[in-house]
């Protein structure tokens, strides 16, 4: 005996094949909402890509821009703290302590 919960899931999926179709066919897409459509995504992929481009840049950028000076500061600082002293306990929250 066929499974009832199976039979009923093909039969969703063929009717929604069958309604695609309709749609498709009554209803086809122009050249111009397909244009609209490849800008949009066109627009957002260079945005995320140059965002994620820019960011590498600017990480390699900063390390590149920082003298010996600044650079021996950054660890004399991070040496000066004693070990027996320990930062206090950063917020795990998103916010860090900012109330909105």
């Amino acid at each position: 005996m066929p499974d009832p919960h199976t039979e009923a899931e093909k039969k969703l999926r063929l009717l929604a094949e069958r309604v695609r179709r309709g749609r498709a066919r009554l209803q086809p897409l122009t050249e111009k909402e397909l244009d609209v459509v490849r800008q949009a995504v066109r627009r957002q992929w260079e945005q995320e890509h140059q965002a994620g481009w820019a960011a590498a840049q600017g990480k390699s950028l900063r390390k590149a821009k920082r003298t010996q000076p600044q650079r021996a500061k950054s660890q004399h600082q991070a040496a000066k703290q004693a070990p027996g002293k320990k930062r206090p306990p950063q917020s795990q929250d998103h916010d860090h302590g900012h109330s909105h």
